[in-house]
């Protein structure tokens, strides 16, 4: 491990604030409450020459005027309403992005969110909300050394911002917080955390449905046309390797809730994408075995099976009538839709973290470097490895015109490159902070929201919204 991540560093930072907590984000509103506007999130106020810090009341008319605080809003169209941003997760949108320069508008600092979903002018993501009612976004920059830790605590709820200037406009009350991706549709954001499937009105947060899975742990939602895809992880008993919680992939009405269909695949984690009313599922354990099943969106009967080495998987992504996975024996696989039989397949030195698809080019996080391969047989067209201390390359979308890179590690950078050739158009350098214990790390940690004119990243110092430079 490099000298920066040694243990002294990390202990000399914890010994002055309290590690983060698991996850969601430190926000300030009592769960299933709207706000007028005037409450959002802690975030520090910029310094002043003296350095001066002070404890914000909770009214923006009685904020003190030894901070300033300069959040720019944001004008952004568009919409991201899944991970990957459809339903076959290719990561690839439309939306014009910021392909020449950006810089942070607003930057909501003491919070550790999970990934934004984006439409109609809202942001919405799983969040934890604490007491203190103080402070709107800020521009203000995270400080480099590595003492501010943020505790993070309070109850879990799903948030809805302004996307303009990150304000919470209602929260709704969760049973568990998630660093995982709700979706949106029809009016509707869909949440899966543990022990429960649910759907809220955006406009207001009002329920629509719950569905109790008892003990259960659905994973990212896939919703397309009028049903909603869950994964479902299983859980088995450390002695007896018998299953204490059975892995499930289920299909819900998106209008009720009702259960559809519920289908057991062979093995404990699972992810899906759905394209041409096929559910692609890649079910993997810790056996080094795992497989991909083809199943009817309509009833969940099974088409095709294809078996496969690996152990654990990525989330499947499917685009013009193929799958690709990617497989923790350091490999990525193309199968196609219509059968499971193999198209090509792809090793690597280390393993794939993520995959989005283009057209005719494949872009794959590994290790520290994003390799763009040719979807027709995964030879390489370009790589780069983006320079940073001991990042490394885990998500990837795409715009019109740019390439957004995340990385994570030390010193991790958000990268935006040429489609064409890597080359770099901008970046931005995170701070390494201390996030639990004595881990030091920094950058982006879950897939950037791209829309038209702006840029969404979910990093370790928080959640933070580009738009254009000037």
């Amino acid at each position: 491990m490099p000298d920066s991540w040694s243990r002294r560093r990390a202990l000399r930072a914890v010994a002055t604030a309290a590690p983060l907590a698991l996850a969601g984000c430190s926000d300030r509103d009592a769960p299933g409450t709207s706000t007028d506007g005037t409450v959002a999130d802690d975030t520090d106020t910029d310094r002043t020459d003296t350095d001066e810090t002070t404890t914000a009341p909770t009214g923006d008319e009685d904020r003190p005027t030894a901070t300033e605080r300069s959040p720019k809003s944001l004008d952004v169209a568009g919409a991201w309403s899944q991970f990957g941003d459809d339903a076959g997760h290719t990561g690839l949108t439309d939306a014009s992005g910021l392909p020449e320069d950006g810089e942070p508008y607003w930057h909501l600092r003491r919070i550790r969110s999970g990934p934004p979903v984006l439409a109609d002018g809202r942001l919405f993501h799983y969040a934890e909300l604490g007491e203190d009612t103080s402070g709107r976004p800020t521009l203000t920059p995270t400080p480099e050394e590595d003492t501010l830790v943020h505790t993070v605590d309070g109850a879990p709820a799903l948030v809805a911002r302004d996307a303009s200037d990150g304000r919470i406009e209602w929260t709704q009350s969760l049973p568990d917080a998630s660093r995982g991706w709700p979706a949106l549709t029809d009016g509707w954001a869909i949440t899966c955390v543990k022990g429960e499937v649910a759907a809220f009105d955006v406009a207001d947060g009002s329920p629509a449905w719950r569905v109790d899975v008892g003990d259960d742990s659905p994973t990212d939602p896939t919703v397309v046309d009028d049903c909603v895809v869950v994964p479902f992880s299983g859980a088995v008993d450390g002695q007896s390797g018998e299953y204490v919680r059975r892995p499930a992939v289920r299909a819900y009405a998106l209008a009720d809730g009702e259960e559809r269909w519920s289908v057991e695949p062979p093995k404990r984690q699972n992810g899906v994408a759905v394209a041409d009313d096929t559910v692609a599922v890649v079910s993997g354990g810790w056996d080094g075995t795992g497989v991909v099943l083809g199943l009817s969106l309509a009833d969940g009967s099974e088409r095709w099976r294809t078996e496969v080495a690996g152990d654990a998987f990525t989330t499947p992504v499917v685009a013009d009538g193929t799958v690709y996975v990617g497989s923790y024996d350091d490999s990525v696989r193309a199968v196609a839709l219509d059968d499971g039989s193999e198209r090509w397949r792809r090793e690597f030195d280390d393993r794939p973290r993520g995959i989005t698809v283009d057209g005719g080019t494949v872009y794959v996080a590994r290790g520290s470097t994003l390799s763009a391969l040719a979807a027709s047989d995964g030879s390489t067209d370009w790589q780069v490895v983006p320079d940073s201390e001991s990042g490394s390359v885990q998500s990837v979308a795409v715009g019109t015109d740019a390439v957004y890179v995340g990385t994570i590690g030390l010193d991790a950078p958000l990268v935006v490159l040429d489609p064409t050739d890597g080359s770099e158009h901008w970046r931005h350098d995170f701070p390494d902070k201390v996030v639990g214990g004595d881990q030091v790390m920094g950058g982006v940690e879950s897939q950037p929201v791209v829309a038209d004119g702006g840029l969404y990243v979910n990093a370790v110092d928080g959640l933070y919204a580009f738009g254009p430079a000037v």
